[in-house]
This record gives structure tokens, sequence and C-alpha cells, in this order.
């Protein structure tokens, strides 16, 4: 039809495989909500991903909640890949507060990986320096977990690959450790990637939650200029 317009179909999608989480973030609302711990079946990622809509699809997030505690994790990248062979990467985040869980299902993930010849990549967040990172989380030696979990995914990454890097939600609890925070990253010898905090208006709803993440003036200008520094020209 003269006229008409077509609009191009996605190459990305990000996949929210679990609401299930071990963390109690406080810039989060997922583990707040009732049906926390509910996913989409197998069968059901599969209908999704076999929709026309994405004939297109490059590349997959998998998120959550937090995507390592779902048993079939494996089984659902698998699923996704078979439907979508044409798909060049995959990528998670984790929280990476289990770590010998997290190392084994990542390990299943990246050798589906490999043998398909695609690119993995993996995000693993860290939102403070030490205890920062605990109280941000709500979950004692967080940091310390963290920390572990990110030796054995470089130890797994000397024989399958794995595109790993570090992810930050900057918030006024952590903006004193920017400095830190990028050091941490560079001993690490990973890189880091900064979101910052969006406020959900359904965290109106739980008392305390919206004070805790609004910036104040001054840190909102020294967030400007540590992020307009030459280092990261």
């Amino acid at each position: 039809m003269a006229g008409s317009l077509t609009a191009p179909k996605p190459t990305r999608l990000g996949l929210k495989v679990t609401t299930q989480c071990n963390a109690r973030c406080i810039m989060c609302t997922v583990w707040r909500k009732r049906d926390s711990g509910e996913y989409l079946s197998v069968g059901a990622i599969r209908e999704v991903v076999n929709n026309p809509l994405f004939d297109s699809l490059e590349s997959v997030s998998l998120g959550g909640g937090e995507p390592t505690l779902r048993e079939d994790l494996a089984e659902v990248a698998e699923v996704i890949l078979d439907c979508r062979p044409q798909i060049k990467s995959i990528g998670l985040s984790t929280n990476g507060l289990e770590p010998e869980l997290v190392q084994q299902r990542l390990e299943e993930v990246a050798r589906l990986s490999q043998q398909r010849g695609i690119k993995f990549s993996v995000g693993i967040s860290v939102d403070g320096y030490g205890d920062t990172h605990g109280k941000i989380r709500s979950v004692p030696h967080a940091f310390d977990r963290v920390n572990e979990t990110i030796r054995l995914l470089k130890e797994l990454d000397r024989h399958l690959s794995i595109n790993l890097h570090i992810n930050c939600v900057v918030q006024p609890w952590n903006i004193k450790e920017l400095t830190q925070l990028s050091r941490f990253a560079e001993e690490m010898e990973l890189p880091i990637q900064y979101f910052p905090v969006y406020i959900y208006p359904s965290l109106a709803e739980y008392e305390g939650a919206v004070q805790q993440l609004e910036m104040t003036p001054e840190q909102k200008e020294g967030l400007s200029l540590y992020f307009n520094d030459s280092r990261y020209d």
C-alpha cells in the first residue's frame, strides 16, 4: 500500500527469566512484589522467541531477579539459540552472591555458547566498596562473595571464553566511593559500567524507599564533576 510504513524488527531482546532473587537491594522493586519467584517456563520462552517479531534477533540479555537461581538456565539459553540460530551474542547479569552456584550455572551457558560459536558476556553487580555493597544489597559480606565470584569466573574464562565486566548502579550511597570502585575494577582487570539509579514510581509504595535514593543538588554536582573528569575523555 502506498505510503504505508513497516516498523523494523528488533535485533536485541532483554528477557527476565525469573523474579526470584537472593538480594534485597534498596533500589529494586522486584523482590518486594508478592509474585517474586515466578518465571516463564521453557515452553513459554520458546513460544515468545519463535514469534516472527524476533526474526532479526542478533543478541539476547538474560536478567531477573537473579537468573542463576534458575536450575534450567542453560536449557533456557539453548531453547533461545535453537529458535534463533542467527543470534551472535548472549549476555547475562548476576549479583554474584552465591559464587559456586554462579560458576556452575554460567559454565553451562558458556559451554553452550562456545559450541554455538557465539559471544557470551557476563555483568557482575558491584554497587559499593566493602561494607557499602552489603548495605545496598542488604546481604552480609556481599562484597567478599562477589570477589570470590569474580575469581571463579576469571578462572573459568581461561578455558571458556567469557566477556566479564562490572556493573554499578550510581546512587547516593556510593557516590563517594566511585574512585575506589574504579580502582577495584582496575585491580580485577575488568571494565566497569556505571548506570544512574532509576527511581521507579512503584517505589513510592514502600516507606522510605524513594528518600534513600534521591540525590541532593550537591551530590548531583559532584557526580557531574566526577564523570566529566579528563580520565573519561
